[in-house]
């Protein structure tokens, strides 16, 4: 009896935890352009737009598309945790916040462990992006 109520609570809690991925890749549905960037502590090209569309994303400039991918999101994690995966790479980890129209992600390389805590040292990418109405 206690090991079915365990696996019903467990249940109940990854269905929670799947409904809150669901809110928060929601709130990252539309279309998103970088405003600040930086890599090695080294400033990046900005201008770029980005466009989510269900777990998928786009990445343009110019009316090009420079790369496409998917999303996966952990919002119960401590950061938020978000991977992306580009079409025919390896997962990139990353941390996230999400404030608004306002958000902020750091990734490291591909192949490498996830940052814990918003720095471009070390290789991570650390960029800001703001949803376009």
């Amino acid at each position: 009896m206690k090991q079915a109520a365990f696996v019903g609570v467990m249940l109940t809690v990854g269905l929670v935890i799947a409904a809150d991925a669901g809110k928060e890749l929601e709130a990252f549905q539309g279309r998103w352009e970088l405003t600040a960037s930086e890599k090695d502590g080294t400033k990046q090209p900005i201008g770029t737009i980005r466009v989510v569309k269900d777990d998928t994303y786009t990445i343009e400039k110019d009316g090009k598309t420079l790369s496409k991918g998917t999303i996966k999101l952990d919002p119960s994690a401590s950061p938020k945790t978000i991977d992306i995966t580009r079409a025919g790479g390896k997962p990139m980890l990353g941390i996230y916040t999400l404030e608004g129209d306002l958000q902020k992600v750091c990734f490291a390389p591909e192949g490498k462990d996830r940052p814990k805590a918003f720095s471009s040292k070390d290789g991570n990418t650390l960029s800001e992006w703001k949803k376009l109405k």
